[in-house]
C-alpha cells in the first residue's frame, strides 16, 4: 500500500541522514469536537517543536525542477501544516 511506501521510505531518509529513529503522523483528527481538535492541534505542535527535523511529504508535487505545483499542493490545506511549518527548526520537503 502507498501508507506503507510513505512510511519505508521515510525511514530510509531519516536513517541516510543520520538519525536513528522517526515519528510518522499517519493519524486522522477528530475534528467534530472542538475540545479534541485543540488538544490534537497544541500536542501536534509540541512534537514538531521537539524534533530536530521534519519532513514534509508533498505527494502530489513531482520533482521535475518546475515549482509551480508547489503552492498548489494539497498539503497547504490540511490542519496540521501550521504545526509543522512553525514548530521545527528544520523543514525538508
Amino acid at each position: 500500500k502507498s501508507g506503507y511506501t510513505k512510511i519505508l521510505k521515510t525511514c530510509e531518509r531519516v536513517l541516510r541522514d543520520g538519525y536513528s529513529y522517526d515519528w510518522v503522523d499517519t493519524c486522522c483528527i477528530d475534528k467534530s469536537s472542538s475540545a479534541g481538535l485543540s488538544e490534537a492541534i497544541n500536542s501536534m505542535f509540541r512534537w514538531h517543536q521537539r524534533s530536530a527535523a521534519c519532513y514534509a511529504y508533498l505527494a502530489d508535487v513531482k520533482p521535475t525542477g518546475s515549482h509551480s505545483s508547489f503552492p498548489k499542493s494539497r498539503w497547504f490545506t490540511r490542519g496540521r501544516t501550521l504545526q509543522e511549518l512553525l514548530a521545527p527548526d528544520d523543514v525538508l520537503f
